[in-house]
């Protein structure tokens, strides 16, 4: 589990909430200071924390469900998503 904050100013900008498996890293939540979006805190914490995984050796950045644009702008693709539903034996 990985709580990750960026400031400025010592103001809080942005955080991301993540977590580390199995050589990958799953984006659970972020979320950003709108007062500060012309500086982009929220891509930004995004970049810096991919490139902390990439050279931490994780091969994969996984931005998990939903289809915002900013996972495409950070090169996010579609990936089927599968829901199972176990019956117990009646």
């Amino acid at each position: 589990l990985s709580l990750s904050f960026m400031e400025f100013d010592a103001v809080p900008a942005a955080v991301l909430w993540s977590f580390d498996y199995d050589g990958s890293l799953l984006i659970y939540n972020s979320g950003y200071d709108t007062n500060l979006s012309s500086a982009s805190p929220g891509i930004t914490l995004f970049a810096y924390t991919i490139r902390h995984a990439i050279e931490g050796g994780q091969h994969t950045v996984d931005f998990l469900r939903g289809n915002e644009n900013y996972k495409y702008r950070l090169g996010g693709q579609d990936r089927p998503l599968h829901h199972l539903k176990l019956c117990p034996k009646v």
